[in-house]
Order: C-alpha cells, then sequence, then structure tokens
C-alpha cells in the first residue's frame, strides 16, 4: 500500500449526523466492554482462543473507527473523536486514517497506486524498480492467504514511513506525539490488566488488521470504464463485523450513510448490478475464500 502526504486543509470532512446514532453507540460500548472482558481474562483462557477474541474484536473496532471517519455516531466531532480516536490497534493514528481513507473516497482516483492511499496495486514504474523479493511479496499480497498472513505488516510499515515522515516534515508532529504517549498509555493499561504485550499486539493489533483486510481484499479492482467498487454479501457475522462496509459500491455512493442505513440503501437501488458489471459480485465470504485464497485477486500491476 502506497500512502502520500495529504495535507489536512485538502480534505473535505464529511457532515456530522443531526441526532445520535444510538445503534452505533451500542456497538461501540459493546466492542469496548468484551475488550475490557478479554484483557482481564485473558490469561484463564486458551492463547488461540484469546488471540481470536481480540482480531475479531480488532476488526470490529476498526470498523467502529471507519464510521467515525464519516462523521459518525453524533452531531459533536469532539465527542465523536473522545469515543473512537484511541489508537487500540497500537499503530494507526485515528487523524491518519481518517485524512487518508477521505482522500481514498475520491472515485476519479481509485486503485490508482500513486493517487490511492489505499490501493494494493503498484505502477508500472514502481514495478519496473522493485527487487524481485518485494515483487514476491507484492504477488502474495494479491492472494487472500497472504493478505491476512502480511499485508498488515505492508500496511504497519507504511504507516510508520508515514509518521517518521510526518516527525520530519512537521506535518501534524503534535498528532504524531498525541499518539505515541496514547499508545503508552495503552500498553500501560494492558500490563497491569496482566496481559502481555505481545498479547495484545499479536492479536487486537495484527489479528485484527488482518481481518479487516479480509474486507478490503476485493472491495476495489482495477477495471477499465466501470465502477471500481465490489459488493460481497453477508447479513450476518460478516456484516455485522464490518458494519455492512462489504456493501462497499453503495458506501462509496454514500458515504453520509450509516451502517445500519446501508442495508436498505443497497437492496433499493442497483448496486448489486453496478458491482456485477466492474469491481464484482460476491456471494459470500467464504466463497471468496474459497476462490482467492492461493489465487491473486488481480495482477498487482496497475493497468493505468
Amino acid at each position: 500500500m502506497w500512502l502520500t502526504m495529504t495535507a489536512k486543509s485538502d480534505i473535505r470532512l464529511p457532515p456530522n449526523p443531526a441526532c445520535v446514532e444510538w445503534r452505533t453507540i451500542l456497538v461501540i460500548v459493546c466492542c469496548i466492554g468484551l475488550l475490557g472482558a478479554v484483557v482481564l481474562v485473558g490469561s484463564e483462557l486458551p492463547l488461540p482462543a484469546t488471540l481470536v477474541a481480540l482480531a475479531v474484536l480488532g476488526a470490529w473496532y476498526g470498523s467502529i473507527q471507519h464510521e467515525a471517519a464519516h462523521g459518525h455516531p453524533t452531531p459533536w466531532p469532539a465527542l465523536n473523536m473522545i469515543l473512537t480516536e484511541a489508537p487500540l490497534g497500537l499503530v494507526y493514528p485515528f487523524w491518519l486514517y481518517r485524512d487518508l481513507h477521505l482522500t481514498h473516497h475520491n472515485d476519479e482516483i481509485l486503485t490508482d497506486p500513486v493517487l490511492d492511499p489505499e490501493s494494493m496495486y503498484m505502477s508500472r514504474a514502481q514495478w519496473d524498480t522493485s527487487g524481485r523479493l518485494y515483487r514476491g511479496v507484492r504477488n502474495l499480497n494479491q492472494t487472500l492467504m497472504g493478505r491476512m498472513l502480511i499485508g498488515p505488516f505492508l500496511c504497519f510499515t507504511s504507516v510508520l514511513r508515514h509518521l517518521v515522515g510526518c516527525l520530519r516534515t512537521g506535518h501534524n508532529r503534535a498528532g504524531v506525539v498525541r499518539w505515541a504517549m496514547a499508545v503508552t498509555l495503552i500498553l500501560v493499561g494492558v500490563d497491569a490488566a496482566g496481559m502481555p504485550h505481545w498479547q495484545f499486539a499479536l492479536g487486537f493489533g495484527y489479528g485484527g488488521l488482518s481481518i479487516t483486510l479480509i474486507r478490503s481484499f476485493a472491495e476495489h479492482r482495477d477495471v477499465p470504464d466501470a465502477n471500481r467498487s465490489a459488493v460481497v454479501h453477508s447479513r450476518w457475522f460478516w456484516g455485522l463485523l464490518f458494519l455492512n462496509n462489504n456493501l462497499h459500491v453503495t458506501h462509496h455512493r454514500h458515504p453520509h450513510l450509516s451502517w445500519y442505513e446501508l442495508r436498505e440503501a443497497h437492496d433499493n437501488s442497483d448496486g448489486d448490478l453496478v458491482a456485477a458489471a466492474g469491481a464484482g459480485l460476491h456471494r459470500s465470504y467464504p466463497a471468496l475464500f474459497a476462490r482467492f485464497m492461493f489465487r491473486p485477486v488481480d495482477a498487482v500491476v496497475h493497468q493505468a
């Protein structure tokens, strides 16, 4: 993933809702409450169970932060930040994610490896100047297994390079300092609760992003002259975990809608037809696993 420096003044922040979205508040309370319970009792559970629980909650928290990046769940931006800004995933500051994600919502640049900060493609020039090992890594990242295993590492290294760049240039240096202080406090709290730092980082941080990358794996494709946002159908576990962001073509059409409004908007539109004619329509996440677990979803080099 290639991250570009984006001035905050260039970001058009989304409008906040007219009223409090209590269903989103409930999701936040449930996620944070369950996380606290897992951290407190994690040492009494089998390690695999603890890591899986942390990973699922990490992905859910990422979905919550996605809602916050779009101005939810209250009319008060300061309160939204209090509810969702904590960098529980340890590496990704919320302000950085928000600014890059809102840049990504410029549909004119979707999948462009230079302009779209969430693109998983490489330009021809980037490919030609890369070594054989890095090319292999990026090709592996185009499979679902590779995306889950090494995708978080690629994201983390890109984010850290971006943060180092912020410190060097002075771009939101105060935000980097606040992020570092918040991460320190989180680790102190985790330690006080009796959970090893590595366990929290591996489960909630790395595992949470790994599951999130399942959602984003096929949601955009470099499709010439067609819509580049896809749809993966899921009404229960995956839909709740990703807060309906799997209906991605509708989310890009109506980025201001809250997660619980997306389903009705999608069902009342031609979203499935648009996705099928463009980036793709997938009947379920198990179907996505079966098709792309070891097979590339697309070539890594962008066509444009």
